[in-house]
Order: C-alpha cells, then sequence, then structure tokens
C-alpha cells in the first residue's frame, strides 16, 4: 500500500512536468507572399481575464534563416483608441504596472508557502501517527508536499525558459536582432475596458535594411 501511494504521487507528479517550447502561443501568418522576411512569429496572452483592465501579450519571434535578422520597429495595428478604448501602455505608466505586479507577485507567493507549508505539515503530523493505514496515507500525503514543492521549481524553470522577464527593455516597440536559427520573446502591455478583449493582433515589423512584413496572429484564450 505504502509503495502504491509512493509511486502514484510520483506518477501524478509527473504529469505536471511538460516540455519547453520555441512557440507556446499561437502562429500567425504573413500577409505577403512569399514572407518578405525570415522569421516565424507567435503570440499568446500571459496575463489576463477578460473582467481586467489589462491584457498582457508575449509574443515570439523566431529567425529561420542563416543570418542575424536585425529589426528597426514593431508596431501593433490597434483599434481606434478613440472608440475602443484599447491602447498599449508606455511610458511611467509601464514603469507602475510593473512595481504593482511584482508587489502583488510577492504577496501571492507568500499566500502559496503558507499554504504549502500548512500541507507538508498535515503531511508530516499523519506520517508520525502509530495507525498504520493513517500513516501509510500521511506517508503519500508528506511526499504529495514534497513532491508539489519540486514540480513547482520544475515548472518554474520552464516557464522562464518560455518566457522572459517582464521589464521594459524587452518591450514590443524595442528593436531587436534575432541570432540565426534561434528565437526572441518581446511583450506588450494592452489597457483596456473590462469585458473587452483583443483576440487577434496583427503587427507591423520593419528590418534595418527596409524590409517590411505584416503578420496576423490569433490570441489564444
Amino acid at each position: 500500500m505504502k509503495n502504491l501511494s509512493i509511486t502514484l504521487a510520483i506518477f501524478l507528479s509527473s504529469l505536471l512536468v511538460s516540455c519547453a517550447s520555441v512557440h507556446p502561443g499561437a502562429m500567425g501568418h504573413s500577409y505577403d507572399e512569399p514572407n518578405p522576411i525570415k522569421i516565424n512569429v507567435s503570440a499568446e496572452n500571459l496575463d489576463y481575464s477578460k473582467r481586467d483592465s489589462f491584457q498582457l501579450i508575449e509574443v515570439t519571434i523566431e529567425n529561420t534563416s542563416e543570418e542575424w535578422v536585425r529589426i528597426e520597429s514593431i508596431r501593433p495595428r490597434l483599434p481606434n483608441p478613440a472608440e475602443s478604448k484599447v491602447s498599449a501602455v508606455l511610458g511611467q505608466d509601464l514603469v507602475d504596472w510593473a512595481e504593482a505586479k511584482q508587489a502583488q507577485a510577492k504577496v501571492d507567493k507568500l499566500n502559496q508557502d503558507i499554504i504549502q507549508a500548512s500541507l507538508m505539515g498535515a503531511g508530516v503530523l499523519a506520517a508520525t501517527s502509530k495507525n498504520s493505514t493513517v500513516s501509510s496515507l500521511g506517508s503519500a500525503a508528506a511526499l504529495g508536499g514534497i513532491g508539489w514543492a519540486a514540480v513547482a521549481g520544475i515548472t518554474a524553470d520552464q516557464r522562464h525558459a518560455n518566457e522572459v522577464i517582464k521589464v521594459p527593455s524587452t518591450h514590443l516597440y524595442a528593436p531587436v536582432s534575432v541570432p540565426a536559427k534561434m528565437f526572441l520573446r518581446r511583450w506588450l502591455l494592452l489597457n483596456k475596458p473590462p469585458n473587452a478583449e483583443l483576440t487577434t493582433l496583427v503587427i507591423d515589423v520593419m528590418t534595418v535594411d527596409g524590409k517590411r512584413g505584416v503578420y496576423e496572429i490569433p490570441l489564444s484564450r
């Protein structure tokens, strides 16, 4: 029974681990044929709820050529802000949002640690019980707590492999040079009315040597 519980806990934990991907979001397509710039692009919502006033989008730019792709500018085609009330968050507003998000993340992490510690404590207490059934279940619970922490750490590493640190230096508006056969990620924060959403992202890409491409990317929910 004890071995079965341990095996089951390990098996369930393994299901939570997934592989890092170059394009975790939906793939975009070029308006032009053939594609004037040797890149693949994708995008996904990173931090988004339809009820919120913000929509955080991450864009992946993959260089499929054998040479550097040096991009001078990337600009989204957004609906008319006067009518849609959708706009890119820039300047000091972007800095303030990032600081507020960091403070919120610290609170969320503290709450998660408290809950996890409580579950770990319950597992350890049950594991020390004289009752064999309770002891067996307690051992599995304790392993579950430890497994949760381990998988959370692995998942965090996977997340770091799939995301970039959300600071202004990696904003979508910043120039970017993508090495041959490699990829980089950029992000865009939108301010929007609650219950509104951007379901498709259209971006204009201009390289330093004058090539221009327009890409349409569906946004996953």
